[in-house]
């Protein structure tokens, strides 16, 4: 095949030549590449290979440059081995032994699937995991609810404002979580009101050992101070942000797991 492209090309180029020996029409490089069968960029290759240079497709060639090229082409079709007349070889597979499955009974979970997949209630509803991972998220929520209250409360001055807000900042993330929303600004958000209602039961909780307005410290509080020979002040502060660190880790953790869990 190579060979007649060459033998075509030249004629082409011979047929244009005068009897002074001077060419009337002149090749592109890009006609070279047509009559040859090559692309562009595979001739690019060869003819950097074959030592010439100013590579354009639109550039005439020089009656060197073609016979340079064509030469070149020539070498690389003798270099290559023929494959056409290889035997191939056709390996047939042996025909696999059929499997029977063993027969289950309806104690007996399919394969592939733990037994405790089978309640969770459906193809795309919760797993039972989800639903104690939502109670323990719920629980301490609704439990902060007073303690948020009385906060909120002490921010607005208002009854119906700071049940509002209360309600609000304390089923935002239980709403979130029970509409499957799971993007990285509502998880944010999420996290957020946890942090608010591990600050109002710290302060809430302190304000309780401290005796409240009366400012009389509980005896709890005192035996405290006793045990780690410190102030009621730090005692309390201390007892409270504890207290609702881990409230706020359960919360953290439970929101974890849903997020893995939930309508999967």
């Amino acid at each position: 095949m190579l060979i007649s492209c060459y033998l075509h090309l030249f004629r082409a180029t011979t047929r244009n030549e005068t009897k002074m020996g001077a060419t009337n029409h002149k090749m592109t490089i890009g006609e070279i590449c047509e009559n040859l069968g090559a692309k562009p960029d595979a001739m690019r290759a060869q003819w950097n290979r074959a030592g010439l240079t100013d590579f354009a497709k639109r550039r005439e060639a020089t009656p060197e440059e073609i016979r340079v090229i064509m030469a070149h082409y020539a070498a690389i079709s003798h270099r290559r081995p023929k494959r056409e007349g290889a035997e191939k070889i056709v390996i047939v597979p042996r025909p696999k032994p059929l499997a029977v499955a063993p027969a289950t009974t309806s104690l007996q979970a399919p394969q592939g699937e733990a037994p405790g997949d089978q309640q969770d209630g459906g193809e795309g509803g919760w797993k039972w995991q989800a639903w104690v991972f939502l109670a323990l998220l719920a629980v301490p929520t609704v439990a902060s609810m007073g303690n948020m209250y009385a906060v909120t409360f002490q921010i607005t001055g208002s009854l119906v404002k700071s049940g509002l807000l209360t309600a609000m900042l304390s089923f935002t993330a239980l709403g979130f979580v029970a509409a499957g929303v799971r993007s990285w600004y509502s998880i944010l958000l999420a996290v957020l009101l946890i942090v608010y209602e591990t600050f109002s039961n710290t302060t809430a909780i302190y304000d309780g050992l401290m005796g409240g307005a009366k400012a009389n410290p509980t005896r709890f509080l005192g035996v405290v101070t006793d045990i780690f020979n410190c102030g009621s002040y730090g005692a309390a502060l201390s007892i409270g942000a504890v207290i609702g660190i881990l409230i706020a880790a359960v919360q953290l953790a439970s929101l974890y797991e849903l997020k893995k869990n939930i309508h999967q």
